[in-house]
């Protein structure tokens, strides 16, 4: 072979080698990863502080470092016909929109962190509280369904955005009139967190639908 044919040939060699290495790191660079947020997760309510001022309602307690959360609590419920569920999210197992009236839209989002997971009842009640600033109308009680002991509290008042994470700080964001409806099941896998929030005439309308769906919660 002449030396001409033997350099060629050795170009040719170092440009497959290299197509195929540049192959390998854009197989690899458009593979999804383990933290990339899967599809149905939705944002916040248009009216709701925005995500990019970092300021998104604070969830209950996490589970303990190490502990990975479930995602069956043991337990099923029926969702009010008008509400919509925009699926799963961050931590979350389901987010329900609810309408009001000139897009003053509320939602209900449902956490669940495994057996043991969450935090406790109490503690959970009072970063719910620590959330709104000149509180009224607090009402909190419990009642029995088959799926579990179920706790409420209900109130309204200024929602601050940040309270309970980090103690809040001078960057809470405000958003005045808004109501809370929180209750905290008792399942047989742990406990499970219906969060709803919004401005306050959404929220007192869709009291009832709220209560019904935490009285039709059982055991599967």
């Amino acid at each position: 072979m002449s030396l001409r044919s033997l350099a060629i040939l050795l170009v040719l060699v170092v440009a497959l080698v290299a197509y195929l290495a540049w192959n390998r790191n854009t197989q690899h660079a458009t593979a999804p990863s383990l933290g990339t947020v899967q599809p149905g997760e939705v944002a916040e309510p248009s009216h709701a502080p925005s995500a990019g001022s970092g300021a998104q309602p604070a969830p209950p307690m996490a589970a303990s470092p190490g502990e990975e959360a479930s995602t069956d609590p043991g337990l099923a419920w029926q969702v009010p016909t008008r509400w919509t569920n925009k699926g799963p999210g961050t931590m979350r197992l389901a987010t329900y929109a609810i309408p009001g009236h000139n897009s003053d839209d509320a939602q209900c989002a449902v956490y669940y962190f495994g057996q043991g997971g969450g935090g406790g009842v109490d503690p959970n009640i009072e970063r719910w509280r620590g959330e709104f600033k000149g509180a009224a109308d607090e009402k909190r009680g419990s009642f029995q369904t088959k799926g579990g002991k179920v706790t409420m509290l209900s109130m309204n008042g200024t929602y601050l955005a940040h309270a309970g994470m980090m103690g809040g700080g001078a960057d809470d964001v405000e958003s005045p009139h808004w109501g809370l409806l929180g209750a905290i099941v008792e399942g047989p896998k742990g406990e499970v967190y219906f969060k709803l929030t919004g401005p306050e005439k959404t929220v007192r309308g869709a009291e009832r639908e709220f209560e019904a769906m935490l009285k039709s919660i059982t055991p599967h």
